[in-house]
């Protein structure tokens, strides 16, 4: 049977109206998609900022100490508390990619057994007169401070470098390096397609 006019005419702008719904459900859907991963992005790199300023200001906190041999004259983090140090932890979990969360924990624990050796080495210091074999038993143990002191610089080193590299990788577009790859795949695949200069004959 046959299509009226009218009937072809309506099928036809049922189709354009339902087409045109969804093109505008799909735009609005990689919309809100792309501004989550902005924000997400965003949030990622003020936490990953104030992973940074801790690891410095515990840097300066275990220079201080290693040059003067005395506990710290200020707090590790004068300008945040503690309930700071926790949201900044809790913001890592949920924002932090899973080798940067690694690399927070290794730092961490490195902090944390410095701090344990530096006040073990307090302890030894304050207990009483020094003799000669209290005495060596006391650099012995700032050997120690001074050896995690060491490996918690390296480990600051690797937390930072990573997060850089995050933060570079971001401001190049992901389609730039496959557009590159694709354009030398293309190129070379040309140059083996080129065909060779043919000599000139000679006339007989």
């Amino acid at each position: 049977m046959a299509l009226q006019p009218v009937e072809a005419t309506l099928i036809a702008a049922s189709v354009g109206a339902v087409a045109s719904t969804s093109a505008v459900l799909l735009t609005h859907l990689l919309a809100r998609g792309r501004d989550r991963r902005h924000k997400v992005w965003d949030r990622r790199m003020d936490t990953y900022a104030e992973v940074v300023r801790l690891r410095q200001e515990m840097g300066r906190v275990r220079l201080e100490v290693l040059e003067t041999k005395r506990a710290p004259s200020r707090p590790i983090d004068p300008d945040h508390d503690s309930r700071m140090f926790g949201l900044t932890q809790a913001q890592l979990k949920m924002f932090g990619s899973e080798k940067i969360k690694d690399l927070d924990l290794l730092s961490s624990m490195g902090f944390n057994k410095w701090m344990e050796a530096l006040g073990a080495w307090r302890a030894m210091n304050q207990g009483g007169p020094i003799t000669p074999e209290t005495q060596h038993k006391l650099d012995m143990q700032w050997q120690v401070v001074e050896a995690l002191a060491r490996a918690c610089v390296d480990f600051d080193r690797l937390l930072i470098t990573a997060i850089e590299d995050e933060a570079d990788f971001k401001k190049t577009r992901w389609w730039e390096p496959k557009w590159k790859k694709l354009r030398r795949g293309v190129k070379a695949r040309l140059e083996r397609a080129r065909p060779e200069p043919q000599q000139p004959q000679e006339l007989p």
